[in-house]
């Protein structure tokens, strides 16, 4: 049997079929025209088979993680879904005053287009190259802003002695200067002051004297601590 894969008609110099030279489709549209030849029998009619190849295009979905754990990526088909990929993570460092212990990372919330909706993995559909961004709930320190005081240590004693019988973190990413001594007078509370990381941070007074007075009376005590 002989072929062509032009359009033109085949006969015997034509491309010969066999095992290892079959016809090769490729992409687009495909003429195939083969005449079948026997010594001493009359060529056959040539058969004529149009193809026309279909390549369905893929794309990219990029996972943004927003600076949470190393961004991904899936190859989707036109028209295809997204297979959900494993929730990100992503560090929070606090800073500010917090009470209990301080959280240490962010809440993943879902994945969303760039327009800022869900995407919804079981019912959208990929058409383009897209990116899709992790949306996070941060964690937010507790807000001095009302409190009385002329720097961050003073707000936090303000807040701890109005809202007592809890345990308090201030973490600082700074020296604090110019501290006025600070009394903690309330019951059963707990203050700790450190700082972000490894790093050395100063509280240093405007003033001489103590900086910080824990609550009570010679008769009277309160069972505080700064830590």
């Amino acid at each position: 049997m002989y072929y062509t894969q032009d359009g033109t008609e085949p006969d015997t110099t034509s491309a010969l079929y066999s095992d290892s030279n079959k016809p090769v489709i490729t992409t687009g549209k495909l003429t195939l025209k083969a005449i079948a030849v026997k010594d001493g029998m009359n060529n056959s009619a040539t058969l004529t088979a149009v193809y026309t190849i279909i390549v369905i295009p893929t794309y990219t979905v990029t996972f943004d993680a927003d600076n949470g754990t190393a961004n991904t990526a899936q190859t989707v088909t036109e028209g295809g879904t997204v297979n959900k990929p494993t929730d990100p993570t992503k560090v929070y460092n606090p800073i500010g005053l917090y009470e209990g212990t301080p959280p240490t990372a962010c809440t993943f919330v879902e994945w969303q287009k760039i327009n800022g909706s869900t995407w919804g993995f079981n019912t959208d559909t990929v058409t383009a190259n897209i990116t899709l961004k992790a949306k996070w709930t941060t964690p937010t320190p507790i807000d001095l802003t009302d409190e009385t005081g002329n720097n961050i240590v003073e707000k936090t004693v303000s807040y701890a002695n109005a809202n007592s019988g809890s345990d308090y973190t201030l973490i600082l990413d700074a020296n604090i200067n110019d501290v006025a001594p600070q009394t903690l007078d309330q019951n059963d509370t707990i203050l700790t002051i450190t700082s972000d990381g490894n790093s050395e941070r100063k509280i240093s007074l405007g003033q001489n004297g103590s900086l910080f007075t824990i609550g009570g009376t010679d008769t009277t005590p309160c069972p505080n601590k700064i830590l």
